[in-house]
């Protein structure tokens, strides 16, 4: 296979958007934990962030389900457990907010106490003040031994509280995957 050709097609289908995230297939992907990276210049606030287990709904980032949120750093009295007490309230002023200290790479992470399969992820953001500042995020799936499973650029919108990822599945994502190689793979033959 031409490398060129291999690498002009990833990086078209990176400027439409095809590959906006990153994932490891694999039928026995068993996440540990979600962890959220400001990209940004700003300080990370987050209200809320839920992980819910395939099959059974179960919100397995709560502290009530085991869940334990550590960070790089917090501020103004917050706690990184401030970010997954089952408070998406996101009034700052009511201690259902975290806050980080510095910004660029400020990073909240919530482990589980388990290994899951994850279906969806959901982030609350703040909505008394500053919502501009969590609209350049990077969420990431890890395994036991933190490797990453899953990731892709997000944000949480401005006009709203919240923003939902779906985890795709590992086998179909795998198999798309090797379809999208297989159409970079086939060359023009010359006439």
């Amino acid at each position: 296979m031409d490398r060129h050709f291999l690498n002009q097609g990833l990086a078209a289908l990176t400027a439409v958007g095809v590959c906006a995230f990153g994932f490891t297939p694999g039928a026995d992907a068993q996440v540990r934990s979600v962890q959220v990276t400001q990209n940004g210049t700003e300080t990370l606030q987050l209200a809320e962030v839920l992980a819910f287990q395939s099959g059974t709904g179960t919100n397995v980032a709560s502290q009530a389900n085991g869940g334990v949120a550590t960070a790089t750093s917090s501020a103004f009295g917050t706690e990184p457990g401030d970010a997954n007490d089952a408070n998406p309230d996101g009034n700052f002023g009511n201690g259902s907010v975290w806050h980080s200290e510095g910004t660029t790479g400020e990073t909240l992470t919530v482990t589980f106490n388990a290994d899951y399969a994850i279906d969806n992820i959901q982030l609350f953001g703040r909505t008394d003040c500053c919502t501009d500042r969590d609209n350049n995020l990077t969420v990431r799936l890890l395994d036991a031994a933190g490797g990453e499973l899953f990731s892709t650029m997000t944000g949480i919108p401005d006009d709203d509280a919240e923003v939902t990822i779906a985890v795709p599945e590992p086998t179909s994502l795998g198999l798309a995957g090797l379809g999208v190689l297989g159409l970079l793979a086939r060359r023009p033959r010359r006439r």
